[in-house]
């Protein structure tokens, strides 16, 4: 996370660097609004919120859905510093709950690293 967002140049990695350092851009505002000592850990379950977003736009899982598959994408995030699995609440068994799920999830982690400083 931290090469991401500094930019670092470690090769072929860069590749997979560059869409974690859109997502450090894209939140910036939200970002720059917490703590530094935040922002690493914060970055990650934003990268794991936008995945889950990004895969349940896939056609593979617009399709499942369609067909009135019952499958759902969580989002988890795993704390290095303490071991724990945090559920980040951003679970879609469908469109709907996909949308309403990611931007409820963005607005959790304002909540919980912004406001509470």
């Amino acid at each position: 996370m931290q090469a991401a967002v500094e930019n670092t140049e470690l090769g072929l990695i860069d590749n997979w660097l560059l869409h974690i350092r859109d997502i450090w851009f894209k939140h910036s505002s939200l970002l720059g609004e917490m703590p530094q000592e935040r922002r690493m850990d914060t970055l990650c379950e934003l990268n794991v919120m936008e995945q889950v977003y990004n895969l349940g736009h896939s056609t593979i899982m617009q399709s499942a859905w369609k067909r009135g598959q019952k499958v759902s994408i969580h989002g988890w995030a795993y704390g290095i510093h303490d071991g724990l699995l945090r559920n980040l609440e951003v679970t879609a068994t469908n469109r709907e709950t996909l949308e309403q799920r990611y931007r409820s999830g963005i607005a959790n982690l304002q909540l919980k690293h912004v406001n509470h400083k």
